[in-house]
């Protein structure tokens, strides 16, 4: 929600190319978790895979950021930015760890 309210209409203003892709990331990364949480009781595989999608997801959100406060210093709020990007970093770490749960919870389900 930070990225549409905050950044989309300074983004759009500005022509910035990869608003698009920014949004859309920023959309689907919440839309990976909750499928691999219900993925995960059919496939564990498949609930792994997507998780691996939204980390994957959070890493571009922060290369669209970075480049964008780089891009459009004038424009672009420093400190939301940077606060945003924390954010994305630290959910990050939040379903990496969440992944090693689920790989470890299907370990011990084969047992």
């Amino acid at each position: 929600m930070v990225v549409a309210k905050n950044f989309l209409p300074i983004l759009e203003k500005v022509q910035y190319p990869l608003r698009e892709e920014m949004v859309k990331t920023s959309l689907e990364i919440p839309r990976f978790i909750a499928e691999a949480h219900s993925a995960r009781f059919e496939s564990n595989l498949q609930g792994i895979v997507l998780l691996e999608k939204a980390m994957s997801g959070c890493n571009k959100m922060v290369v669209y950021l970075e480049q964008a406060r780089d891009i459009y210093p004038e424009e672009i709020e420093r400190i939301l930015c940077e606060e945003t990007i924390k954010k994305y970093m630290y959910n990050r770490v939040k379903i990496f760890n969440l992944s090693k749960a689920w790989r470890k919870w299907m370990t011990e389900d084969k047992k």
